[in-house]
């Protein structure tokens, strides 16, 4: 440090002060404007910094008119005051969760002694002779202090392997060529006030630098990761959409098949019953030509208009009793409450085939075990409560295998969807059952499963969920039978 106030700023203390200090600027700017306000701690460190290379190479005093105070005891306050807010700054950026967090006490009561270096020397008698103690101590703190700041991003999670083990690179060099530079100047024959200030303003370019830059690339991986959760959470729902829109249509055609098979069914009972009075008319005309001619002719007549009336009676029978039972293998069956009779595996089938692309999009397996199983059932409300399990696993659970199965249970059939992702802790799993409720790390609208307990609820079926952290969530629709 100099002892002489200097008479003027040369252009090289104009051009560093000004890159600087616009550096600064400017990356506070960008934090402002991407609202991340945590980091705009780092411009505070920045403009500290700043204030101590000016007091160090008596910028500042020349700035405030010659005042000798400003070479003497102002890099004492503006290093004691930079070195106590960098130790407090590491304990504050530090992560919790990684090994080096247990390190935030010792900088915190390392800000509490730098800070205190200031006020030591106002209680320091006249007859001292030097400042020399308080500025070794000094020297030392900021030397450990520069060492502390590699340790926040090495906290980071958002950097990859690579960008951690730089974070340790670059400091090193620079501390190697701060304690190699003050050994020299300290212990040898010292350098001149001149040399000693550009070391000491490239020794705080670099490691001010150091510290912009990895900040920066922390941002920016934090902008992206929430830009990639925004992108997958749109395209969930965009598939989401497509699935529901895809099961709504296959809903309206299927009442449309419906209807039209129910249509088919009452012409051709009313064709059946239009028939039966030609054909008993048929049948006395025959029988009086047949009185008259016993011959193989009137046989095959006879024949030919029994066929006719059983067959206009087997119709006639099967349109009216379509609500009571199965026309014939394929057809379906329905009680007197709507339920039909339905094989497990269509339902499955037709789930599978709705929900492939998305799995096989997000690299899941989706896959059913082959049942036999086959029970009176409301066919649409379980499409859709399936649908919407494993709609929900497929968003939610991060694994990479559902399976969907089915087996007998006391008089019921149990219907299970099984996977193998993060499973949800039991605060989660309750709060994951009401309407509009999420769990703490899930970014959905809180629908799927309330909807698929509504529809238990109104078929008198029973719906339960079980979630084990880290291993899956599996649920259960068990319908009577």
């Amino acid at each position: 440090m100099g002892l002489e106030v200097p008479n003027t700023l040369t252009s090289l203390d104009v051009v560093f002060y000004t890159l600087t200090i616009a550096s600064v600027a400017f990356f506070s700017f960008g934090l402002i404007l991407t609202r991340q306000y945590h980091w705009l701690s780092y411009s505070i460190y920045g403009v500290m910094m700043i204030v101590l290379v000016a007091a160090l190479d008596g910028s500042l005093a020349y700035l405030a008119g010659g005042d000798r105070w400003y070479m003497t005891d102002a890099p004492l306050l503006a290093g004691s005051l930079t070195a106590a807010f960098g130790f407090a700054h590491v304990a504050y950026r530090l992560e919790p969760g990684h090994w080096l967090y247990r390190a935030k006490s010792l900088n915190l009561v390392s800000a509490v002694i730098m800070a205190a270096l200031f006020p030591a020397y106002a209680l320091v008698p006249d007859y001292l002779p030097s400042l020399v103690p308080l500025y070794a101590t000094l020297n030392t703190g900021m030397l450990l202090m520069w060492a502390a700041q590699i340790f926040p991003p090495m906290t980071w999670t958002q950097l990859t392997p690579a960008q951690h083990r730089f974070t340790i690179i670059w400091p090193v060099f620079t501390a190697l060529a701060a304690v190699g530079t003050y050994a020299v100047h300290f212990i040898g024959p010292g350098f001149e006030p001149a040399t000693l200030n550009g070391v000491n303003r490239m020794l705080f370019i670099f490691h001010l630098g150091h510290l912009l830059v990895f900040v920066c690339i922390s941002v920016l991986e934090q902008i992206r990761a929430r830009v990639d959760a925004e992108r997958s959470a749109a395209e969930a729902g965009q598939a989401a959409a497509e699935a529901a829109l895809a099961l709504e249509i296959s809903e309206r055609d299927f009442e449309k098949a419906r209807a039209l098979a129910s249509d088919r069914s009452r012409q051709l009972a009313n064709a059946s019953h239009d028939l039966k009075q030609p054909i008993a008319t048929l049948r006395r005309v025959v029988e009086e030509h047949a009185a008259h001619d016993e011959g193989h002719h009137a046989q095959r007549l006879r024949d030919a208009i029994e066929y006719l009336d059983q067959l206009a009676g087997t119709y006639l029978s099967a349109g009216n009793e379509a609500l009571d039972q199965s026309l014939a293998d394929g057809e379906i069956a329905v009680d007197q409450s709507g339920r039909e009779l339905v094989e497990l595996n269509l339902i499955f089938e037709t789930v599978l085939a709705l929900f492939r692309e998305e799995a096989q999009t997000v690299g899941v397996m989706l896959c059913a075990r082959t049942t036999d199983i086959e029970f009176l059932v409301h066919p649409l409300a379980l499409t859709r409560a399936v649908s919407n399990l494993v709609s929900n696993a497929l968003a939610h659970s991060q694994g990479k295998k559902i399976l969907l199965c089915a087996r007998h249970k006391k008089g019921a059939v149990r219907v299970e969807i099984h996977d193998n992702g993060k499973g949800m802790a039991p605060e989660d799993l309750v709060q994951a059952m009401h309407v509009r409720q999420r769990g703490s790390n899930s970014e959905g609208s809180g629908l799927g499963l309330a909807i698929v307990e509504a529809q238990a609820t109104e078929q008198g079926w029973q719906f339960d969920l079980k979630s084990n952290p880290g291993r899956g969530t599996s649920a259960y629709l068990t319908i009577p039978a």
